[in-house]
């Protein structure tokens, strides 16, 4: 998945992403369950479950993929809006860059979305998510200090272990004591779910105009949508 250019956080898109690709999993799920018992697919049907444990653990590392992505468009999105907040996420390389522009009274819309979209990716620790949380309350928490508490931590907990298990499958070539496929409905159906849920509500929180007015452009859209049906 190409991350070089983030966009404004979507919920809706990223819900029909998620959904998307796990109905695409549980269609070869599904035909394995309807012809697990036929001879003469039996070598297919075998080939097709090998492959089936990989892409279980692939769905694993996707899911990973995304959880990141997710937080990189919706950090991407706040330090667009908020710029103040880009510069103690700049590493040395782009510092004086950004200083510069700032003094030179030249930060425009566009270096403001190259800068937003570096600081974005700099947050992101894949390797100590629990960094990233910190960073991600840290800036819901100015504006409600109760929001990142409520019920956010058995997703962060959550999410810590997954990644721990992402990086077992990738970096160590183990597999987990877990059975991918028996965790698959819980990482696509619930916490993912949850969890892009809960950045939406931080998005409310922070009041960031650039997804009210994607919302709201998806709203006239649809009811420009409906108007012309009814006039059919």
């Amino acid at each position: 998945m190409n991350d070089d250019q983030l966009s404004i956080f979507d919920e809706r898109l990223w819900k029909i992403k998620i959904y998307d690709t796990y109905n695409a999993y549980k269609s070869i799920e599904t035909f394995l369950a309807l012809h697990s018992d036929s001879e003469a697919l039996e070598e297919e049907v075998e080939s097709l479950e090998k492959l089936f444990d990989l892409q279980s653990n692939q769905m694993v590392v996707l899911f990973c993929t995304y959880t990141e992505v997710m937080i990189k468009d919706f950090l991407y999105t706040i330090y667009h809006e908020n710029p103040n907040e880009i510069e103690k996420h700049l590493s040395d390389e782009f510092l004086h860059e950004f200083k510069e522009a700032r003094s030179k009274k030249s930060l425009d819309q566009e270096l403001i979305e190259k800068f937003a979209n570096i600081a974005a990716k700099k947050s992101f620790k894949s390797s100590n998510i629990e960094k990233t949380f910190n960073i991600i309350c840290n800036l819901v928490y100015k504006k409600d200090p109760m929001t990142c508490k409520k019920d956010f931590e058995k997703t962060k907990e959550n999410l810590i272990k997954i990644f721990k298990i992402r990086n077992l499958l990738v970096h160590q070539d183990k597999e987990s004591k877990t059975s991918a496929k028996n965790i698959i409905d819980i990482l696509y159906l619930k916490i993912a779910l949850n969890f892009i849920d809960k950045l939406n509500e931080f998005c409310d929180v922070l009041n960031l105009n650039s997804v009210k007015e994607t919302k709201q452009k998806r709203q006239e859209e649809a009811e420009r949508l409906l108007t012309n049906i009814f006039l059919l």
